[in-house]
């Protein structure tokens, strides 16, 4: 088996785009994931298959799993649909700024994890059901340092409001 996956990868080492320099495979990566960002314009209808449509990309073969996985930038806008992908991205991105979409409604919880790398995050998108006045009111933590920091987005079933700092 083990013999198998050898053979395998040796032979797709022969192929031609997997002799592409690792900048070329990464600036590809790069450009399917922003492809995907495109797509989703109207954040509040966010399609989960068309956001992560550029994932499998990376599973194609171990070269550019590889390229992936060494890559922070790719990893570096979270729209996470679970605690497992945002531990993942969070992890994978480390330490390069990050912009992080909550577009589910069911982000309280998840903020916390994600305040935490306040000092990385580049923008804040998130959706409340309980009104953008209480998060206003509870925000406290804008008050911490984010050097990266330049927009913040709070919707409601209401309204967005978007904040675009200095």
């Amino acid at each position: 088996m083990e013999e198998d996956l050898l053979a395998r990868r040796q032979h797709n080492a022969t192929r031609p785009f997997c002799r592409l320099p690792a900048e070329i495979v990464l600036c590809i990566l790069l450009s399917c994931r922003d492809q995907a960002l495109q797509a989703e314009e109207s954040l509040p209808d966010l399609d989960w298959q068309e956001w992560f449509s550029w994932l499998p990309a990376t599973r194609l073969c171990h070269h550019l799993r590889e390229i992936a996985l060494a890559s922070a930038q790719l990893w570096a806008y979270i729209i996470p649909a679970n605690d497992d992908m945002l531990d993942v991205f969070l992890a994978r991105s480390r330490g390069v700024p990050i912009d992080v979409v909550f577009a589910d409604g069911a982000m309280q919880w998840r903020l916390q994890t994600v305040l935490k790398q306040l000092p990385r995050l580049r923008s804040l998108y998130f959706e409340v059901n309980w009104g953008i006045r209480t998060v206003a009111e509870d925000a406290a933590w804008i008050r911490l340092p984010a050097p990266h920091l330049r927009k913040i987005y709070i919707s409601d079933a209401d309204s967005l409001c978007e904040v675009e700092l200095i």
